[in-house]
């Protein structure tokens, strides 16, 4: 798997942050967006959402003494993302419980109440889908899909070899049809996703 280093912007940013509390600001305030979409679409956005989120952004900051520059700082913090809410699952399936979903995040300063009702149902409906999935092909359905990663990304991320990953996507893919059925803008969603 090929990595992409860091632009030399990015590496001076992460450099900076490893010293500077000003640096660890501005690292974090571009990475709590990815953060949160990928806690949110990983875990049903549970009521606990908002402690992973802080989980994540804690651990980032802890890793980030020992970062080395290897590929995106996004897809870093994905990987560690992704291992929390591995955890989190984890632990919520050990204990038996069950979470109500929570709305997804609303776009900020959009003027179409229509289409944003319509957009949340929408996204309600493939979270409901996506839940019904194992963790492990939610979690590369989820990078693959909502987060536009590449394949190689989503084995990259989830830190499984290429083909483990293609065939989770492509399972994934197969399962959540099926679950679909008759449903045309949420298929017609999936009919674009290349494996």
């Amino acid at each position: 798997m090929g990595t992409q280093p860091l632009d030399d912007a990015d590496l001076a940013l992460v450099r900076r942050a490893q010293r500077s509390a000003a640096a660890k600001e501005e690292l974090l305030d571009r990475l709590i967006p990815k953060v949160h979409q990928t806690i949110y679409w990983l875990v049903g956005g549970d009521a606990e959402a908002p402690d992973l989120i802080n989980t994540c952004l804690t651990e980032i900051l802890v890793a980030l003494r020992a970062y080395r520059g290897e590929g995106s700082v996004e897809a870093w913090a994905q990987r560690i993302s992704y291992r929390v809410a591995m955890r989190h699952l984890k632990h919520r399936r050990t204990r038996e419980r069950t979470f109500a979903l929570v709305d997804g995040p609303e776009a900020a300063g959009s003027s179409n109440p229509e289409r944003e009702a319509q957009q949340k149902h929408l996204r309600e409906r493939l979270q409901h889908h996506l839940q019904r999935l194992s963790a492990e092909r939610r979690i590369t359905l989820t990078l693959r899909v909502v987060n536009g990663h590449s394949v190689p990304e989503v084995a990259e991320i989830t830190g499984v070899a290429l083909n483990t990953a293609r065939d989770r996507i492509q399972t994934g893919l197969r399962q959540l049809r099926q679950f679909l059925g008759n449903d045309p803008q949420l298929r017609g969603m999936l009919s674009e996703v290349s494996v």
